[in-house]
């Protein structure tokens, strides 16, 4: 079991290699205007520390929870298991893995009903300061921080900046909390 765990990490690592260069190579600047507040590359530390939990965010104006849990923190490779659940209905959407570096989380998700479909998922943080005033609500700013999750159809997306992104709340330290209705 092990074995075959190793090597469908080792696979994914591989699949989302190319992703993550474009994904550190978008543009040094801050983005002004229009409908993204968020100044990539100016990204701060991402706290692999107390990421574990339960998030809500709205995503097209659908509510979600993503459950991040932490799976593996080794000297060279740390990994978390992301779920994405529609919030509405509680009901799991996709799920899969992501791959920590120093500023972000990148990964991969395979959709539960469609196995044919997976998406591109990217976790970020950045100081409030940074943020064009106004553009993000209050509730998603803890501690001066920001999480935000980037996410796009696999295989279609060249870089953060063209996927969809919105802030993160987090409402529990608990990643396997069970989830509520919206009323």
């Amino acid at each position: 079991m092990k074995k075959i765990l190793l090597l469908l990490v080792l696979s994914f690592v591989f699949s989302v290699t190319a992703f993550a260069a474009a994904a550190t190579n978008t543009s040094k600047t801050v983005i002004q205007g229009g409908g993204s507040p968020w100044p990539w590359g100016q990204e701060s530390e991402f706290p692999l520390d107390g990421v574990q939990g339960l998030y809500i965010t709205e995503i097209d104006g659908v509510p979600y929870m993503f459950s991040l849990r932490v799976i593996r923190k080794g000297q060279t490779i740390k990994l978390l298991n992301i779920r994405m659940i529609d919030q509405t209905e509680c009901k799991l959407v996709a799920q899969g893995v992501g791959v920590h570096s120093k500023t972000y989380v990148i990964g991969a998700l395979k959709d539960i009903n469609d196995n044919s479909k997976e998406f591109q998922v990217s976790l970020r943080v950045f100081a409030e300061g940074l943020l064009e005033p106004g553009k993000v609500e209050q509730k998603y700013i803890r501690n001066g921080m920001v999480m935000v999750v980037s996410i796009g159809q696999f295989g279609q997306i060249v870089g953060v900046d063209e996927m969809t992104t919105a802030p993160m709340r987090k409402i529990s330290n608990n990643p396997t909390k069970k989830c509520e209705p919206l009323q």
